[in-house]
This record gives C-alpha cells, structure tokens and sequence, in this order.
C-alpha cells in the first residue's frame, strides 16, 4: 500500500512504471550509506550511479528498468556523472517527489575543468522529467575569447549521451555554459516542454553557450526537439552542429536570442556551422514561432557541403534576417512560412502534464490584453495560473478557479527576471505584439484550497 502511495505522491501525470517497479528516494540529506528509502534517501551520486550488473568489487545501484528515482526538494550542488540503464518498455524515470522543486546547481566551487557539466548522462532508455538546471555563479563576463570559458568555468547544464531516452518539462535557466549538449550516440532522444532562458556567458568577441547544443548522426533515429520555450540566451537558442542527420524541430516558440549579451542578436534557429558541421540530411523544421530583435535570426546550411534534405513548413519567422536559407541543397521544401504579426493565439497543449500548455500571443492590433478560454484544457472546478516566461519565477499574471469562462490575460508587462552577477546588458520584455505564457492546473494549497 506504502509504494502505491509514494507512486501517487510523484510530481507528474506521465509515469512510467510496471507493477513491480519500484521508487528509489534521492535527497539532498541523503548519503551513499542510504537504502533508497524515504526514511533512508541516497544521495545524488549515489541515486545515479552505474546500475549496470557488471564483474568486479564494486556493487551496481539496485535500480532495475522500470523504476523511478524520486528526488526530494532542494538545490543539488552537482557535477555528477550518472549512468542509468532502463529497457524498452521500462524507462528509468529520474523525477521530483510530491511536486518538489528539485534543482541541480553546477557551481560547486570544483575546479577541475573536466566536471564541465551539472549532470553528465550516459546509458539508455531514460526519463528525465521536471527538474531545475542552473548554476548560481555571478561570474559570468570572461576576458577571454572564444567559446572554452576556462577562465570562468563554463559548465553545461545537463550532457546527454543516453540513448532511447527523453527530457521532459524541465527548466533550464543561467547555465554558464551551454544549458543543453547532446551528442552524437544520444540516438532518438525528445526533448520536450522544457523552458530555456539567460544561459550562457559575456565574452570580448561575442555572446557564447547556446540553449541547445544537438549533433546526430543516424538520420533512422532523429532527434526530437518540440514544445519548448527558449530566450534571451547569450549564444544561439536552437543549434546543430557537426552531424546534422535525423532532426524534428516541432511546435516551438523562441525570440530574443542574444540579448542577454552586449553583443545581441543570434540565432534563434541555426543549423550547419563552417569547419564542423559534415552533413544535413533529413531536418525537419516546422510549426515553430520565432521572434527575433534583429541579426541572423533563423539560418540554415551555413556549411560548404554535403546539403542533402531539409523541410520547413508553417514557421512564423518574424524581426531580423527572416528565414536565411543557403543554396546548395539537393531537396529543400519550403512552404507557407510566414514572415510578419498577425492577430493570432496559438495554444500548444503539453501532453506529459494534464492541465498545462504554452500560449504564444501576436497582436498585430497593439491591444493591452486579450480573452482566451481553455475549455479545451481545463475543467470547472480547476485551479490554476497564467505565468509569463519572461518573468517565470514572479507572480502569475492570472490565478483563478475555472468556470467555464474567457479570462483576460494582460500583454502590456515590463516585467521580467534576472541574471545573477554583473551583466553588460539589460534584459528586457518583448514588446505588447508578441507574449508568451504557460498556463497550468494549480497544486499544493491553491489547488486544495478550490476543493
């Protein structure tokens, strides 16, 4: 009855588990002499450690496929390297516990430039749904050129390798360093609903660390990039490099890449790179909203060679350069792309979290607010709240019980959040024509209290 329970308790409305799964509790007081046991959580490394049943001294983790690993509230100082084994059919689900806001700070105080990440992921078939990267150091402005950020101690928010596995839902905010990098064995990965904002550093020559950072090299086993929320980052937004085979780029809103930098604008979309980028075949792009300051804002086939197939359909691509599109390519379709503001409210429902969906507001009309009603989302009765992305961590612009009703969302904000430490630039809030939101069913005391 106690593992029906604690399964209940679990912060998502998407779990991956069998009957004879089992919930393995990490916290921050935990420690490596733990059980897995809420009365006895393991730590961080030792929840992530190599569950793999190899020969040898050393004893693998207890965790099975199927299983989730519940991580209980708290900010995780972390530069860990885990390795988690699921199957197919039976994903190991790392999440938080009981709606907990679970965060991974990479600023340690470590040194050692080989710890360049917060979690460094490798093994296959593996969820990660829910949770905070970030890093909390306020030095975040190098004299040094270049994209290494040594003398800073750049590190990547979460480093994925593991194959048949998905990020779902989680935040990645102030990473100094890139928030996400994927390589190229990481094969028929989602990264899915996840929010990425002011990740990256201050450097003479330009802005540097993208939000997301993907190479792939098996075009059968693409990777999935779809309802995500990216901006004000200091690099690009959404970037492939290296291998460029197998990409679906669906459903995403991102504007204002590059202007948590003095040096503004980049890439909202970029897709090649001269030098490294070897191939791009089989990239789909398409349904996606991006809003740009100025600069090249959506670029695609910046390579020399080797521009097989690309697809890009049903794009807003507003402000900057538009939609830069290198010749080259042996098949490149493009249709319906649309170039400027109109009047539209464009509502992404998040299908691993009931009661939840992203909003993009373009209001050509200039108007201070405008009504919307989620009878498709919601039910009478429901708690919930409307947060702007660009002031996430603030209070919500709406809360409220449904009723079956339009409610009016305001689109005149200034407000936003900010960056720790020293920065040479000013964050500010797109202007009244184009608003993003989440909106979300409610939980904890709001939602009992609707009851």
């Amino acid at each position: 009855m106690l593992k029906n329970i604690t399964l209940l308790l679990l912060c998502s409305f998407f779990i991956f588990t069998s009957a004879d799964a089992r919930v393995w509790h990490v916290s921050t007081e935990g420690t490596s002499k733990g059980n897995g046991t809420r009365m006895f959580p393991w730590d961080i490394k030792t929840g992530l450690k190599d569950n793999r049943k190899r020969g040898g001294a050393t004893r693998p983790s207890p965790v099975q496929p199927g299983d989730t690993i519940a991580m209980h509230e708290g900010i995780y100082k972390a530069n860990i390297w885990g390795q988690i084994y699921g199957a197919e059919g039976k994903p190991v689900v790392i999440m938080p516990y009981n709606y907990g806001k679970v965060v991974l700070d990479a600023n340690t105080g470590d040194p050692d430039r080989d710890k360049n990440y917060g979690l460094r992921l490798t093994g296959e078939y593996v969820i990660v749904q829910g949770l905070h990267f970030t890093n909390s150091s306020e030095n975040r402005i190098t004299d040094e050129e270049g994209s290494k950020g040594d003398k800073i101690n750049a590190r990547t928010g979460l480093f994925i390798y593991s194959k048949e596995s998905k990020v779902i839902n989680c935040k990645f905010y102030n990473n100094v360093g890139s928030a996400l990098l994927s390589a190229n064995e990481a094969h028929n990965l989602l990264i899915y609903g996840c929010i990425f904002f002011y990740n990256g550093w201050e450097a003479p020559d330009r802005g540097h660390g993208h939000a997301m950072y993907l190479r792939n090299d098996d075009k059968s086993k693409p990777k999935v990039i779809e309802a995500n929320i990216f901006h004000n980052s200091f690099g690009r937004q959404i970037s492939g490099y290296g291998d460029i085979e197998g990409f679906i780029v669906k459903d995403n809103i991102s504007f204002y890449a590059g202007l948590a930098s003095q040096h503004g604008a980049e890439g909202n979309v970029f897709f090649g790179g001269s030098g490294q980028s070897k191939k791009i075949d089989d990239l789909y792009i398409t349904d996606n909203i991006i809003y740009a300051h100025a600069g090249r804002s959506f670029e695609i086939g910046y390579i020399e060679k080797h521009k097989k197939s690309v697809y890009i359909k049903n794009n807003y691509v507003i402000g900057g350069n538009g939609l830069d599109m290198k010749p080259g390519f042996e098949k490149a379709e493009l249709e319906n792309n649309r170039a400027s503001i109109d009047d539209h409210i464009k509502i992404i429902p998040n299908r691993y979290e009931e009661g939840r969906a992203t909003v993009a507001v373009m209001n050509k009309a200039g108007l201070n607010e405008c009504t919307i009603d989620f009878k498709d989302l919601l039910v009478d009765g429901d708690a919930f709240e409307v947060v702007d992305v660009q002031d996430y961590f603030g209070e919500p612009v709406y809360t409220g019980v449904y009723e079956g009703k339009s409610i009016a969302i305001p689109l005149n904000s200034e407000k936003t959040g900010s960056i720790p430490g020293k920065t040479l630039s000013q964050i500010k809030h797109t202007p009244k024509e184009f608003n993003v939101f989440i909106v979300r069913k409610a939980r904890g005391d709001m939602a009992e209290a609707s009851r």
